[in-house]
C-alpha cells in the first residue's frame, strides 16, 4: 500500500481527476439561475421555527471526545471558532448530550 509521495517517483500521474476541462451548458445555466444556492456562504433557515420533541424516557448519552491529532488542532479550533461567530454553534459549559466531532482532512 502507497501513498500520494510514491505517486511521482513511480510515474503515476493523477491529472485531470480533480480537473474540469469543459462544463456541459445545462450545468452552466442551472449554476447561473441558482446562483447564490452554490455560493461559499452558509445559509440560513428562514421558515417556520423547528421542534425536536424528545421521548422524556429517554437518557441523555454523552460520549467521550476523540484525541484530535496535534498537528490539526490549530486548524479545528479556527473552523469551531468560526462556526460559533456564524451561529452554527453554540458553547455550552456542560453538554447534556454530546458525540465526538469526526475531523476529515480536506485539500
Amino acid at each position: 500500500l502507497l501513498g500520494l509521495n510514491w505517486f511521482e517517483p513511480l510515474g503515476i500521474h493523477l491529472s485531470g481527476v480533480h480537473h474540469l476541462t469543459s462544463i456541459h451548458p445545462q450545468i452552466s445555466e442551472v449554476l447561473r439561475k441558482y446562483r447564490s444556492v452554490f455560493t461559499e456562504e452558509l445559509g440560513t433557515y428562514v421558515g417556520k421555527p423547528v421542534s425536536l420533541d424528545l421521548d422524556p424516557n429517554v437518557t441523555p448519552i454523552c460520549m467521550k471526545a476523540r484525541k484530535v491529532p496535534f498537528a490539526l488542532r490549530e486548524k479545528i479550533d479556527a473552523e469551531l471558532d468560526k462556526l460559533v461567530e456564524q451561529g452554527v454553534l453554540e458553547p455550552v459549559d456542560h453538554p447534556v448530550w454530546s458525540t465526538p466531532i469526526v475531523t476529515p482532512v480536506k485539500p
